[in-house]
C-alpha cells in the first residue's frame, strides 16, 4: 500500500508539471516566440497527455476503486489515516506550486503615442518581439491622434492610454510609456517597474547618454499606481518638448524620482541601451511656439514648488473615441480625437 501510495503521488506531480511546462511553453508560442511547427506538435502531445489521462482515468476506476476497497479493508486504521495525511500533503503542495505558477505572470502594458509612424511601428513590434518570455504578459495599446491640423500630442496621448489601461489592470501591473521610434535592444527589463525608470537610458541619437540629468521621455516604466499617484501626463502640451519635463516634476513633487536632481531610477550600464529610429520616416516635427512658450512658464512654476499637476492630467483628461482595432501584432489601436462629445472619458485621479 506505502509504495503504491507513493507511486501514485509521484505520478500525480510529475504529469501536474508537464502541464504546466507545456502551458507555459505555449503560451510563449501564442506570442511569436517560437517556431510555429515545433508549437503546433507540442500542442499535439499536450493533448495527447490530457487524453491519455481522460482515458486512463476511465478504463481504472472501476479496478481502483475494488482495489482500494481491498486495501482499506485490510490496513489498519492508524496506518490508513498516516497514508492518507501523506498524500493529501503531498497533493496540496503540488496546488500549492501551481497556483503560484500560474499567479507569478507579470502584466505588461506598453502605450505607443502615434500618428503617421507605420514605418517606426513595425519596426517596433518585430523589436519587441525579441522581448516575450515565458512569465510575461504583453499589451499593446497604439493611441492614434486623427487631427492633422493642430500639433501632435504626446502627453494627452499618453493619458488616454494609461486611462484605458486603467480599466483592465492591477494597481501593481506595468504601465510603459513608449515612443515608437525609440527601440530599447534585448537587455533591457520591460519589467523594471517597481519604482518609475527610465528604461532607455543609453540613447543612440543622445551619444550613447541622455541629453541631461533630469531626462523623462522616450521608454518610461511605473506601475499603475505611480501614474495614478502623479495624475499621470500634463494635458496642456501641444507640439514637441516640454512634456517629459513636466513628468519628471511630477515625479519630484511626489518623492518618485531618484532624487538630488539626479532624474529617474535608471537601469545599470548596458541595461539601458536603445536605438534612435530615422527621423526620414515620419512627419518633421514640429513645434507650437505659443504651447511651448505656456509649458515653459508652468514648467518655472513647478520647479518652484507650484502644485497645479494635480488637477492637469488623468483626473481632467477629456478625449473622444473614434474607433478602435486589434492588428495582426495583437496590439490594440485606438483611434482619438479633441473633440468635445457626449462620449467624452474622465478618469479621476487616486
Amino acid at each position: 500500500m506505502r509504495r503504491h501510495t507513493y507511486l501514485k503521488c509521484v505520478v500525480y506531480v510529475m504529469v501536474t508539471w508537464t502541464i504546466i511546462v507545456f502551458s507555459k511553453i505555449l503560451s510563449y508560442c501564442e506570442h511569436g516566440g517560437a517556431n510555429h511547427r515545433s508549437c503546433a506538435q507540442l500542442s499535439e502531445r499536450k493533448q495527447r497527455l490530457y487524453g491519455y489521462i481522460s482515458n486512463t482515468n476511465k478504463q481504472k476506476m472501476h479496478s481502483h476503486k475494488h482495489n482500494m476497497s481491498q486495501y482499506v479493508n485490510s490496513t489498519p486504521d492508524n496506518v490508513r489515516r498516516k497514508r492518507q495525511k501523506l498524500v493529501n500533503k503531498t497533493m496540496s503542495i503540488s496546488r500549492l506550486a501551481i497556483n503560484s505558477i500560474l499567479q507569478n505572470v507579470t502584466k505588461i502594458v506598453i502605450i505607443f503615442p502615434y500618428r503617421n509612424r507605420h514605418t517606426h511601428y513595425l519596426r517596433q513590434m518585430r523589436n519587441l518581439q525579441k522581448h516575450y518570455r515565458p512569465g510575461i504578459d504583453f499589451t499593446v495599446y497604439v493611441i492614434e491622434q486623427k487631427e492633422e491640423m493642430i500639433a501632435f500630442r504626446r502627453a494627452w496621448l499618453l493619458n488616454i492610454g494609461i486611462h484605458i489601461a486603467a480599466a483592465h489592470s492591477a494597481d501593481n501591473d506595468c504601465i510603459v510609456t513608449h515612443d515608437v521610434d525609440m527601440q530599447p535592444n534585448q537587455a533591457v527589463d520591460y519589467t523594471w517597474c517597481d519604482k518609475p525608470t527610465l528604461l532607455c537610458a543609453e540613447i543612440s541619437c543622445f551619444g550613447g547618454g541622455t541629453p541631461y540629468a533630469t531626462y523623462a521621455g522616450g521608454v518610461v516604466s511605473a506601475a499603475l499606481r505611480d501614474w495614478k499617484h502623479i495624475n499621470g501626463y500634463t494635458n496642456t502640451a501641444y507640439g514637441w518638448g516640454g512634456e517629459d519635463d513636466d513628468l519628471y516634476y511630477r515625479l519630484r513633487a511626489t518623492h518618485l524620482d531618484a532624487g538630488r536632481e539626479a532624474g529617474l531610477r535608471r537601469p545599470s550600464k548596458g541595461k539601458g541601451v536603445c536605438m534612435c529610429d530615422s527621423e526620414n520616416d515620419h512627419t518633421p516635427r514640429e513645434k507650437n511656439e505659443t504651447a511651448y512658450k505656456q509649458i515653459l512658464e508652468k514648467l518655472r512654476r513647478m520647479q518652484q514648488g507650484s502644485d497645479e499637476w494635480k488637477t492637469d492630467g488623468l483626473g481632467n483628461l477629456d478625449y473622444h473615441m473614434i474607433s478602435s482595432r486589434t492588428d495582426e501584432f495583437g496590439s490594440h489601436w485606438i483611434a482619438v480625437s479633441g473633440v468635445q462629445s457626449v462620449s467624452t472619458k474622465r478618469l479621476s485621479s487616486q
